[in-house]
């Protein structure tokens, strides 16, 4: 077994990109924190306990780990998000890779955004 590095011994990471901060926040803004909790809580156990080991790149996509959860796909584009900013000892670069530009695309028109009209039914994706 390789034992873990303590948190405490990782370098001091900050990411500071404002606008990728800001499309998480506003994104964020529409869970409640108990809602929040709970799905990053059960993101969290699903990497922990359902994570197969298997070689890297040694079955197709579709019959590979998959780490992201089909039930709640923007809980984990926003845990990506978040495990950056606030636990880069979580973050999942290659996840996150494909993830981050969108925020950073969201953040640069956020005003826009918040300005478009956007019915509650198209909200429901929280």
């Amino acid at each position: 077994m390789i034992d873990r590095i303590p948190v405490s011994e990782f370098p001091n990471f900050k990411y500071e990109d404002q606008d990728v901060i800001n499309a998480f926040l506003w994104l964020r803004s529409f869970l409640s924190d108990e809602d929040w909790n709970q799905r990053k809580e059960a993101i969290e156990n699903k990497l922990s306990y359902d994570f197969r080991i298997s070689n890297p790149f040694s079955e197709p996509l579709t019959e590979g780990t998959l780490l992201l959860d089909n039930n709640d796909q923007i809980g984990w584009y926003l845990y990506l998000v978040h495990t950056l900013l606030y636990e880069p000892h979580k973050y999942e670069y290659f996840q996150g890779a494909r993830i981050i530009p969108i925020f950073k695309r969201l953040g640069m028109n956020l005003n826009e955004v918040k300005n478009m009209k956007v019915s509650k039914k198209r909200l429901e994706i929280f």
